[in-house]
Formats: C-alpha cells, sequence, structure tokens
C-alpha cells in the first residue's frame, strides 16, 4: 500500500516537473521566437507602451456608448393584444412588419418553463422558452407558440390549446419598430 502512495507521488511530480517546462501551446511560435532573437531586456518597454495602450482603449471605450443597446429597444416593440384588436386585425390585411406570439405562460423557474414547453409538445405545438430580464421583477422565462404572421392560424392554435386547459395570452411583436 505504501508503494502505491510513493509511485503515485512520483508519478505526479513528474507530470508537474514536465508540464512547467513544456512551452505553452497558446503562446504563437512567432512572438516566442522574436522575444528570443530580441533578448528580455528590450521587451519591457514595449509591452509596457502596449499595456498603456491598451488602458487607453479601455477608457475611450467605457467613455462611448453602451457595448448593448437592446435592453432598450426590447422592451417598447411588445404589447399585449385585446380580444377586439384581435377582431379587427382578422378582419383586416396582415402587415409584414407584425408577427403575433401565444405566451402560455411566464414563469421565475426554468425548470416550470421547461415543463410548460413539454406539455405544449405532448399537445402537438411548437413552443419555445425565452428568457427575459424584467426590470424590478427579476429574470423570467416566457413560453411562447409562434411566431404567426396570420391572426387566423394564432386564434386557431389557441382554441385548440384552450380546449386542452391551456390559457394563453396574444402578444403583438413590431418587427420595424
Amino acid at each position: 500500500m505504501f508503494i502505491g502512495y510513493v509511485l503515485g507521488l512520483l508519478t505526479a511530480m513528474g507530470t508537474w516537473m514536465y508540464m512547467s517546462q513544456a512551452p505553452s501551446p497558446f503562446i504563437s511560435q512567432d512572438k516566442v521566437a522574436e522575444a528570443s532573437a530580441n533578448g528580455n531586456a528590450a521587451d519591457k518597454p514595449e509591452k509596457e507602451e502596449e499595456a498603456a495602450g491598451i488602458e487607453d482603449k479601455t477608457a475611450k471605450a467605457s467613455d462611448s456608448k453602451p457595448r448593448f443597446e437592446f435592453y432598450n429597444i426590447l422592451p417598447s416593440t411588445e404589447e399585449p393584444v385585446t380580444e377586439q384588436q384581435l377582431k379587427q386585425a382578422a378582419k383586416q390585411p396582415p402587415t409584414s412588419q407584425d408577427k403575433y406570439f401565444l405566451q402560455a405562460g411566464a414563469f421565475q423557474n426554468p425548470n416550470d418553463a421547461e415543463n410548460m414547453k413539454a406539455k405544449l409538445a405532448m399537445l402537438g405545438v411548437e413552443a419555445a422558452v425565452q428568457t427575459a430580464e424584467v426590470p424590478q421583477k427579476g429574470l423570467w422565462h416566457r413560453v411562447r407558440v409562434g411566431p404567426f404572421s396570420n391572426v387566423d392560424d394564432m386564434n386557431r392554435i389557441r382554441a385548440s390549446l384552450q380546449q386542452n386547459g391551456v390559457q394563453t395570452s396574444p402578444i403583438r411583436v413590431h418587427e420595424g419598430a
């Protein structure tokens, strides 16, 4: 038993020594060759200049516009649809800019959202789970069916789901907004 511990320790030490002496596969071989040709003393000022340049770039990037703008855009593109609006939309030809979804639920627990998606799949309806950060309410997982470009198709699926005990809410999304 003692021999097993000694052999394991020796193997671990040998592996560590090999790994610490081997060149890193993540460093470009061209840069390693240039560094050894130029010498280490000449590299230090360049590295300091590069570091200063990187700090300047990050400072400029933080002063410019935010990295992502979709947080501001997304909330303004969705609105719930009333029954009256659905009837009017069914009478009018659909516009290519609006898409309709059926929202089967919104859950804070992702497992509940996946369970609802599975229930819809058992009914033959393909659904998707969308994760959204709702201000002052946290992270929500929406279960949505669609998109539908035709209100009649959406109403047909909605009626089928209601017959099977699944309550849905129609959602209109403005694509051109």
